[in-house]
């Protein structure tokens, strides 16, 4: 009958089914199956319990006797099963969930311990995976290049000379150099040269945008090992004469300026007037030598001859490692190459030593210090916030005393006990975790202002919370929560069971548990307090450094200056071609004038470098008189800058003695010159004027002399940290073709940037192809100079205000919690007579020395990290004696603040209430 079948057919089902899951493992089976599991091993205790007890019987023994004495063999039916349970080992889950829904009925019951905790563990997390976000993106995360380790930038380095060396000066290679390491060199495997820092300009679309240029050999993307995203790459046929007309363009410029179009391959666009052909473009986060905001790469044509030329360095020489070679075999390798090339060539490679460098360090070079020590501050947050709770859960373990004894007396194993209290604080940390992902993204938004001006955005995209920053946040709250779990958990499991019975019966807390909980707890404040001094110690050395770095005289003015790079285009200004230096000129003129002439306008200047952003120059020069000539072949550090009539009195520049350029210093007239005070003192005692000095020979070979015919201020617009350096000025006018693409400086009554495009207009008035660029006001771009300082202060006070207030809250903790634990002794000293003042006295003592003990540790702790701050500070030291007794003073008093008013409750205390407190 169908029926019937039916039902037989379920029972070989079930029966099927059944014997599968006898084949599974048994663990498995009891992380399925616990409840089962359980009944199971229920009913196997009671039948040998049954047969133990019928086997006593059938003995003589009575009934009652016989169940007594099989539970005495059995040991406990309950802890019989419980180790059973252990000795399933899958029992670790089971007991697991169950202290993890305890823990969370326990918090559950105190709302406000448990916000406490949760928003300070917030606040350390979260801080902690901001900066480590920061800190993998542009530190860690590898270049995207195939084996980015590997790759090298070789340069060359003076080590002649006193004030060379002080510069630190690097160089790239000379021609000949390149081929020498390339044909000589037995630790790498591949090389390409190139030549950076060059400009083209994009025209034939909206507007004229300026470009990134790398002119790169035809080995460079193969040795980059990056494929292009469309198209091809640059091959060595593109480097020969005819050929080398092709392009490939970054990402950003082929999507933002091209619109993305992938039919632009093939299609060719204008720069600096002639036509290339698009060849490739290269993927997002590909930006090897360029900024790949506004990069893009064409072919390099080595020069007739070029490979034995040493009278110039500017070819960047990048190498591959062989694999296994080690960096100090690269470094040894080219130290014994540079003292050949010495030997070989001393009027041109004498000083100078091969120096190799990572891709990596050489991108990581500028920040890399400030985000370890912002790292390092967010650790030092976190742990006394761990430190903090840990102290909160003590106290409230140590509260829990009678709950311990009583599981211990059942016979609760002290892991068992430990592993509750571990739950707590692991559910405690993981919401405080979660919370703290939350306040991620507002300090790591924070931590892209602080980095822009030092990286590329392609870079500050990586500053997100991917996966290896949400993995550092899991292991950080996974740590604290062990970490500030683990001693209260091992000292309230800990305690003698008979003491702790006999308080639980009497219900007092005696004097077994007065004094370790207060000792240990005080010591968790100590350490507390210690970490918050040497935050706030180091935040106050960096608020004090960046007074400092705002106070510095910058000699000349910022307000109400407009600030633009102005490119002309090779039909007005070639600087390839000498014949262009007159038109040039006619141009610069007829901008400066166009310029002054609009409304709002009260000065305006060209300069070879915008003050905070211009490239020094350096030179060497012949002073009349003086054997030797003077600047970085000599060992010295001198530099140039071009500039216009007006220059000074546009920025507020003084003239000490003679007089400033005139529109009268133009090409044909006498060459004229004008130092700063640095120039005047180091090199012409004080007295310049009518001093002869020369910076090239001409076609005779006998100086080109210029007269000194004024002394100006030094100033401070290279840079705001850096000292003044000795500097010359010259006439534009008469120094058209060392500088042919200058910069706007632009004084205004009103808001500068009011008026930008207006300027922006007359300078498409003159040249309708020239690209402006860098538009900001001269307040702004020297407030970006100390961005990177302002960044530190402003975050480093916070890390230390925080601290300061997590270690008061723990002074303060503790003490309430110590006068809480003591009401009793109080009353009882209150009764016997003493003063009230006297125990106020005492209480307050007790907090003090808790406090100064971490002042001390603290000064400590900051002395052994002074070398660290050493090199981030501006003339201040980092062991100044009055920032470390100012806070030292500060946080005293505030301690002594936090002391009092737990102290003050003391003397509101009833004797007889307090006798009566339990």
């Amino acid at each position: 009958m169908p029926g019937r079948n039916d039902a037989k057919e379920m029972r070989h089902s079930r029966m099927r089914l059944k014997n599968w899951f006898r084949s599974v493992p048994f663990k498995l089976r009891f992380l399925f199956r616990r409840r089962q599991a359980d009944l199971d091993l229920n009913e196997e205790l009671l039948d040998h319990l049954d047969r133990k007890t019928q086997a006593y019987i059938a003995a003589g023994l009575g009934p009652q006797q016989a169940r007594r004495q099989a539970l005495i063999d059995l040991r406990g039916f309950e802890q019989t099963k419980e180790n059973c349970r252990d000795a399933r080992r899958a029992h670790f889950v089971d007991a697991s969930i169950q202290d993890m829904r305890f823990a969370l009925r326990m918090l559950s019951k105190s709302p406000g311990f448990t916000t406490v905790a949760i928003l300070t563990l917030a606040l350390g997390i979260g801080a902690n995976t901001a900066i480590f976000s920061a800190v993998y993106g542009l530190l860690l995360k590898p270049l995207p290049y195939p084996h980015s380790s590997q790759l090298l930038d070789i340069m060359t380095e003076k080590t002649s000379g006193s004030a060379g060396s002080q510069l630190g000066l690097i160089m790239p290679v000379s021609t000949g150099t390149a081929h020498d390491i390339e044909t000589e060199s037995q630790v790498f495997e591949a090389f390409s040269n190139f030549e950076s820092g060059q400009s083209f300009t994009l025209t034939g679309q909206s507007v004229p945008e300026i470009l990134n240029v790398a002119s790169v050999d035809g080995r460079f993307f193969s040795f980059a090992g990056v494929p292009p995203l469309l198209g091809r790459a640059i091959v060595p046929a593109d480097t020969t004469a005819g050929n080398s007309d092709v392009v490939v363009l970054s990402y950003h410029v082929w999507k933002a300026l091209l619109g993305g179009d992938p039919h632009w391959i093939g299609r060719r666009i204008t720069l600096n007037s002639k036509l290339y052909t698009v060849i490739g473009v290269m993927p997002p986060k590909f930006d090897m030598e360029v900024n790949p905001d506004n990069g893009i790469w064409v072919p390099r044509i080595p020069a007739p001859g070029e490979a034995t030329k040493r009278d110039s360095s500017f070819v960047g020489l990048l190498a591959r490692l062989r694999p296994g070679v080690s960096q100090a075999a690269v470094q040894a390798e080219l130290k014994t190459l540079s003292n050949r090339l010495a030997a070989a060539y001393p009027k041109t490679d004498a000083g100078w030593t091969l120096q190799a460098r990572g891709l990596e360090d050489l991108m990581h070079s500028q920040i890399d210090e400030g985000l370890f020590l912002l790292l390092g501050a967010s650790g030092l947050v976190l742990l006394i916030a761990c430190v903090n709770v840990s102290g909160l859960l003590l106290a409230r373990g140590w509260d829990r005393h009678k709950e311990v004894a009583i599981r211990t007396a059942l016979g609760a194993a002290r892991f068992r006990i430990v592993c509750q209290f571990l739950s707590e604080s692991l559910l405690l940390s993981l919401a405080g975790g979660a919370f703290g992902l939350l306040l991620a993204p507002w300090v790591t938004a924070g931590l892209r202002v602080f980095a822009q001006p030092y990286t590329s955005s392609s870079r500050l995209d990586d500053m997100t919370l991917n996966l290896p920053v949400l993995g550092f946040a899991l292991g950080v709250t996974l740590l604290a929560g062990i970490f500030l779990g683990l001693v209260p958990a091992l000292q309230v499991s800990a305690r003698h069971i008979g003491a702790a019975l006999k308080e639980s019966l009497s219900g007092s807390v005696g004097g077994f548990s007065a004094r370790r909980p207060r000792k240990l707890r005080g010591t968790l404040v100590v350490v507390e307090v210690a970490l918050a001094v040497i935050l706030v110690i180091g935040a106050t050395l960096f608020a004090r450094s960046f007074a400092k770095i705002t106070s510095v005289k910058l000699g000349f003015r910022t307000d109400h200056i407009l600030t633009l790079a102005v490119n002309f285009s090779k039909a007005v200004c070639d600087p390839d071609n000498q014949k262009s230096t007159t038109q040039c000129a006619l141009a610069v003129t007829d901008l400066l004038a166009r310029v002054k002439s609009l409304p709002g306008v009260q000065n305006a200047a060209v300069t070879s470098g915008l003050p905070g952003r211009g490239a020094r120059v350096g030179m060497d020069l012949r002073i009349e008189g003086h054997k030797e000539k003077i600047g970085f072949g000599a060992g010295s550090a001198v530099f140039q800058r071009i500039i216009s009539a007006g220059f000074f009195e546009a920025t507020g520049m003084r003239i000490l003695e003679g007089r400033s350029f005139t529109p009268n210093d133009v090409s044909g007239s006498q060459l004229v010159a004008i130092v700063n005070e640095s120039f005047a003192k180091t090199f012409l005692s004080g007295q310049p004027l009518g001093k002869r000095i020369s910076e090239e020979d001409d076609k005779s070979g006998q100086p080109q002399w210029m007269v000194i015919v004024g002394e100006v201020n030094d100033s401070h617009d290279w840079d705001v940290t850096g000292k003044s350096f000795p500097e010359f000025y010259t006439s534009f006018l008469q120094d058209v073709e060392d500088s042919p693409l200058p910069d706007l400086i632009v004084r205004t009554a009103a808001d500068p940037m009011s008026m930008a495009a207006a300027v922006k207009q007359q300078v498409w008035a003159v040249d309708r192809d020239a690209p402006v660029t860098a538009i900001a006001t001269l307040d702004q771009v020297i407030s970006d100079e100390v961005a990177q300082p302002r960044f530190q202060a402003l975050l480093l006070g916070s890390f230390g205000a925080l601290g300061l207030i997590l270690a008061l809250v723990g002074i303060y903790g503790v003490i309430s919690y110590n006068v809480t634990q003591r009401t009793r002794e109080i009353g009882l000293r209150l009764a016997l007579g003493a003063q009230p003042e006297t125990v106020l006295r005492m209480v307050i003592r007790e907090g003090m020395f808790i406090a100064v003990m971490g002042i001390i540790l603290g000064i400590g702790g900051t002395l052994a990290f002074s070398r660290v701050l050493n090199s981030l500070l501006f003339e201040i030291k980092p062991y100044d004696p009055a920032t470390f007794v100012a806070v030292s003073i500060a946080i005293a008093a505030v301690a002594l603040a936090a002391c009092y008013i737990p102290a003050r409750r003391v003397m509101k205390v009833d004797p007889m209430v307090a006798l009566r407190y339990e």
